[in-house]
């Protein structure tokens, strides 16, 4: 794991792929260590999602309801807070505050039309995240694909490490 001793601040970027932030002190374990959290296996099931036709209304309620699974195993939110949500506000954006996707163009938050289907060519960021902010904890990965006319769609970026021990070999190297 990455070196975190004694560090109240530090904060790793690895290039523009993603990132993750946390603050330790004392060699203890992070968060993510701790509950088990899986963001490659998120944001790999958001990036399959992104085919031909999809509807980004769809596309966003899948995320939500894969997020809401994670969470309730991490034990960050419970079925209450489920059952008990404000679909304004659903129980899962406590911790899930920020959007999986959006379409990239010449600006780099460029905005596209989120009632008509998704078309070959688009590109999109997948980039979900979960933030715990009472720890002052995240981690969020990011890849950046263009949806095929056929199958999944084309990661731009496949050949970034983004592997825990592919990271620490370049690292360390």
């Amino acid at each position: 794991m990455l070196d975190k001793q004694n560090d109240t601040t530090k904060q790793k970027h690895y290039g523009s792929y993603g990132y993750t932030h946390s603050h330790n002190n004392n060699k203890k374990k992070n968060e993510a260590e701790l509950r088990g959290i899986k963001p490659l296996e998120i944001k790999n099931e958001a990036t399959k999602m992104l085919t031909l036709g999809t509807l980004w209304k769809q596309y966003h309620a899948e995320i939500s309801k894969i997020m809401t699974s994670e969470l309730l195993g991490l034990g960050l939110i419970d079925k209450a807070d489920v059952q008990n949500e404000n679909p304004d506000w659903p129980a899962y954006k406590k911790y899930f505050m920020r959007g999986t996707s959006h379409h990239m163009g010449l600006d780099t938050h460029d905005y596209g039309l989120l009632h008509e289907p998704m078309k070959a060519n688009m590109v999109f960021t997948v980039e979900p995240g979960i933030y715990i902010p009472s720890e002052k904890f995240g981690i969020r990965l990011e890849d950046n694909v263009v949806v095929q006319e056929k199958g999944e769609p084309f990661n731009l970026m496949r050949n970034i490490p983004v592997e825990v021990d592919e990271i620490e070999t370049l690292m360390n190297a």
